[in-house]
């Protein structure tokens, strides 16, 4: 049986819109008067596409696909890549309209490139529900949104866990990131500390706790440039490549705070003001 949710690059967790989005943007790709290569191979592509959508895109239908694919592993990966050609292709064919759409919403580029850190594919789903919802006004919330589903996927629940792995990924140490990702698909929602510990083992050069009062670094093969600053009396650590990690909060906040990292400034602020 085929895997409709892997033809068209969507979670099975997908909700309709973006399983709307994602057809009328491969479509795009696809259609004869656009393609430019193989015809055999886009008429094969779109064949599937049209499938899949007219399956997933159907409340009863998708229903009744979902239960006979009840017992099939999802073998999704969040570092898989491919779909990376049709993302290129994508992003050729709405280069102008996205520009255009920067210049009265220029958060989408940057909420784009927050996500591309993470994730090539989390990146596009959100540009092609932006773009072809016209969801421009609320790129913030469906980046967010996007972004939690995301990270509960394949990290579980446990918002610490979950910081880790963007920290492996952000360092390029997707070994990392992929060892929660085991632990989480065959043990359920590990304890933290538990992974802590089998991490250290198995990665002694990956550092969870080396702030020091006096001088913050990284392991000295990083090499990355930081700076730091303080919102609201939490004190954090601002790296050239945009992300951001707490490494004090003021008297009776939550301890637990130090050491999480986040994608942009607006996310760190965003997670403070909650707290304060």
């Amino acid at each position: 049986m085929k895997d409709y949710y892997s033809i068209l690059g969507v979670p099975r967790e997908a909700e309709v819109e973006l399983i709307k989005a994602t057809y009328l943007a491969l479509s795009k790709i696809y259609h004869p008067d656009v393609y430019k290569g193989d015809k055999n191979f886009a008429e094969k592509r779109m064949q599937d596409i049209n499938e899949a959508y007219e399956i997933l895109s159907d409340s009863k239908k998708r229903k009744e696909y979902d239960k006979k694919m009840q017992n099939k592993s999802d073998e999704s990966s969040f570092d898989d890549n491919n779909f990376e050609d049709e993302q290129s292709s994508y992003e050729n064919i709405i280069r102008e309209d996205w520009n255009f759409a920067k210049e009265y919403y220029p958060s989408i580029d940057e909420r784009y490139k927050e996500l591309k850190k993470i994730n090539n594919n989390l990146a596009w789903q959100f540009q092609r529900l932006t773009v072809e919802t016209k969801s421009f006004e609320n790129a913030d919330k469906i980046s967010d949104k996007l972004k939690n589903e995301w990270l509960k996927r394949f990290f579980g629940n446990d918002t610490e866990i979950q910081n880790i792995a963007l920290r492996g990924i952000s360092k390029n140490q997707s070994k990392i990131a992929k060892e929660i990702n085991k632990a989480v698909k065959i043990l359920g929602n590990v304890d933290a500390e538990k992974i802590k510990k089998v991490l250290e083992k198995k990665f002694p050069k990956f550092k969870f706790n080396d702030y020091d009062e006096n001088k913050f670094k990284y392991h000295e093969s990083w090499e990355e440039n930081y700076k730091t600053e303080r919102y609201k009396g939490y004190t954090y650590i601002l790296f050239s490549w945009g992300f951001s990690r707490i490494v004090d909060v003021p008297k009776n906040h939550k301890n637990s705070s130090i050491g999480m990292v986040f994608t942009s400034k607006r996310e760190l602020f965003q997670y403070i003001d909650d707290l304060s």
